[in-house]
């Protein structure tokens, strides 16, 4: 989903109270000049400066990009011969304001304003990690399309917003077609040009914009209009995303309500974004062809029609909607799949959490905006779509999903808040009003998670009133300062299990269970409902160990051939380490024995001098069923006491005599993509073996010795 924003200043002149505009807006786009040339003719309400004290000058506050180039403002003020007059109305420029200094007679008139911007950055269009999905840029124009985020400042809107409307035609060379916010109204060529006319609903703030050389269809199975925009390079794709996009609509509707927009674009950009904004996504070339995507990302780019771009967000409260998104998405998609697979996702969001953000780069989701970093999105999706989990686990499924339904009957097109959420799960869900403001404070207002452990665990035989059986006792501890948490234990008997979820109000609570049968294990939230800082030996090394590591450093083995050595950048630059230390295998001395043995290393090939070896240390082997495919690439991460080290992770990039340039800088480029995984075979390009180690117990589970 796609953001934007104002920045906040105080005027110097006589403002009106902010009042609906209408603009009708005509933009021409020049794709080989970079430059989107706008005519905005702004409709001003006869009662616009009744607020404006007599004796000031009142002023139009309108705000575009700090680049924009005004030509020209003209007022076409009503006169009362019926003719009406042209006035030039002076403009002041500063930091993408504009302050358009308007004649008394300006009310009830129409304001010409023609600006031309440029928008031009050399962006990679293939980028080593997607941890910034914008990659820093807010616009772009050229020879292959357009994209104008709506921070982007591509055309005058209010410094106020308060519903403006836009009627906008697009002129383009023909062949290309623009999509933005609102109603699709119809595409068209004209005197050798594409025209693509929308209207929008009443907005609060600027517009997105997104232009490219597409093939339009459409289908209305939904009930809605679904519509394709996509190159001929990937036409052909159009079928699986019409019946995707309508087959997720039709799901939000019955969870949710009806669909919001009047139709639902699914729109190609030159650029691997994966963007969602009212009414349509934006994405990349190469993402649109990946096979899984119109049963993941599609997915969770149309529920965001629901929330984010249906129910807007309160940022002063934090972002909640990437995390509901991924929620009402991502998670159910594995819920649907089995209660195992809903899981592992939950265990691997855990992980992820304790891997990207953790420690010095966690912080409040009431501070959480957008994702920028692995740590970001750790928070501000993971954590964020537990909390939304934890409240599901807590009120039950009927009171859950009727809160939310009405939510978005009540706030759509509004801007919600955490608390506001908090309320409706309070009045329509039945939750007790001062546990849901305790529930908010610990998990939005604070960063952090609570760390569980069990301590002074035993067992004894005992014989009860009317049965023998057995007695756990212990206690379940948590570091301060505390949360108030319900937190399931389990005893495992073999082939069965008791379980109890007990109250954690403090450091520590003792517990006693009895069984039936003999215990062998007590364990602490075994299924991972409750959001909580895994134990280090909970979590197996990955990829993503590597991404979240302070320490690392990548060694180039002494054999790597020159061809493949320009590879290791951008390998590093796929794990969120571009500013990794980089060392040369043969400049390694006896001192960095020391100097990095307690550092996360990651190797670039199969170290062949006998510091390189020691520095790796002992590594499984590759599983049999990864070699027998003949990998080119392969990775192994594991942690250093695996591999003989006292600390520190282990990462080995082999590469196979035969591979050719192309079949490792492939996955070079990919192997960022696939975090979870310990183990990763590509050959030709492709994965072919993907797997975790096992993980370990940590203080989270107590097994009994048996003597």
């Amino acid at each position: 989903m796609a953001l934007f924003s104002f920045l906040a200043y105080a005027p110097a002149w006589g403002t009106p109270q902010a009042r609906p505009l209408t603009h009708r807006l005509e933009a021409r786009l020049l794709p080989e000049l970079a430059r989107i040339d706008v005519h905005d003719i702004i409709e001003l309400p006869k009662d616009f400066f009744q607020d404006v004290p007599q004796d000031t000058p009142p002023v139009l506050e309108l705000r575009m990009a700090r680049q924009v180039e005004v030509l020209q403002a003209v007022l076409h003020a009503p006169a009362e011969d019926g003719a009406p007059r042209q006035i030039a109305v002076p403009v002041e420029q500063e930091n993408g304001r504009l302050r358009l200094l308007l004649p008394e007679q300006a009310a009830g008139g129409e304001l010409h304003l023609h600006t031309r911007c440029v928008f031009q950055e050399d962006v990679d269009e293939a980028p080593a990690n997607m941890d910034n999905p914008g990659f820093g840029v807010e616009g772009v124009i050229h020879p292959k399309g357009a994209m104008l985020l709506a921070g982007s400042g591509w055309h005058p809107v209010s410094a106020q917003p308060n519903g403006d409307r836009f009627h906008i035609t697009v002129r383009a060379p023909a062949g290309m077609l623009a999509v933005t916010t609102g109603t699709l109204v119809a595409f068209s060529e004209a005197d050798g040009e594409s025209l693509s006319v929308w209207e929008t609903m009443p907005v609060l703030g600027p517009l997105p914009l997104a232009a490219g050389w597409w093939e339009v269809q459409e289908s209305r199975e939904a009930g809605v209009r679904v519509l394709t925009c996509l190159t001929k390079d990937t036409a052909a794709l159009a079928s699986r995303y019409l019946e995707a996009s309508a087959r997720w609509i039709r799901f939000y509707e019955r969870l949710h309500g009806p669909y919001p927009f009047a139709q639902f674009l699914v729109v190609e950009n030159f650029l691997p974004t994966g963007y969602g904004f009212p009414g349509f996504t934006l994405l990349g070339s190469a993402v649109l062809r990946l096979p899984f995507i119109p049963d993941t990302s599609l997915r969770h780019e149309i529920a965001h029609c629901w929330w984010g771009n249906g129910v807007f967000v309160d940022y002063s409260q934090g972002n909640w909607c990437e995390g509901l998104a991924s929620y009402v998405a991502d998670y159910l998609g594995e819920e649907e799949k089995s209660p195992d697979a809903a899981r592992d996702y939950r265990l691997r969001t855990l992980r992820r959490y304790a891997q990207l953000a953790a420690g010095p780069e966690d912080f409040p989701l009431a501070r959480f905006a957008s994702r920028m970093s692995p740590a970001t999105q750790a928070v501000g999706y993971g954590k964020a779509m537990f909390v939304f989990h934890m409240i599901r686990t807590r009120l039950g499924d009927e009171a859950f999903w009727n809160a939310l339904r009405t939510v978005y009957r009540e706030w759509l097109f509004r801007e919600a808040g955490w608390e506001d959420l908090r309320r409706a799960f309070v009045e329509h869900g039945g939750w007790d009003e001062e546990e849901s403001r305790r529930f908010l404070q610990q998990w939005i207002a604070r960063p952090g998670a609570p760390v569980l452990a069990l301590d002074a665990v035993r067992r004894q035989r005992r014989t009860f009133a009317d049965h023998d059986g057995w007695q756990v006792d212990g206690v379940l501890t948590q570091q301060e300062p505390a949360y108030a948490l319900p937190v399931r234990l389990e005893v495992g008997m073999g082939n069965a299990v008791v379980t109890r979820t007990m109250s954690l109000p403090q450091a520590r609570a003792a517990f006693s269970l009895e069984t039936p049968g003999r215990p062998q294990a007590v364990i602490i939230d075994p299924d991972a409902h409750l959001f909580r800082l895994l134990d280090p030996q909970e979590i197996p090394a990955t990829v993503d160990t590597l991404k979240g590591s302070a320490t690392c450093t990548a060694v180039l083995g002494a054999g790597v051939p020159p061809a493949y050595r320009e590879m290791l950048p951008t390998l590093l630059a796929g794990i969120s380490q571009p500013r990794a230390r980089i060392v040369e295998e043969t400049s390694l001395q006896e001192a960095d024995v020391h100097a990095l043995g307690h550092r996360d290393l990651l190797f670039f090939g199969q170290p062949e001098t006998p510091i390189g070896r020691q520095l790796l240390g002992r590594i499984p082997a590759l599983p049999e069923a990864a070699a027998t495919a003949m990998p080119d690439v392969h990775l192994l991460v594991m942690h250093g006491d695996h591999a003989d080290m006292p600390r520190g992770v282990r990462g080995l990039v082999h590469l196979a005599p035969q591979a050719s340039a192309q079949a490792v800088s492939r996955p070079a480029f990919l192997i960022g993509h696939y975090g979870r995984y310990s183990v990763l075979a590509f050959r030709e390009g492709q994965a072919v073996f993907k797997d975790t180690w096992p993980p370990g117990d940590g203080g989270t589970v107590h097994r009994f010795t048996e003597e």
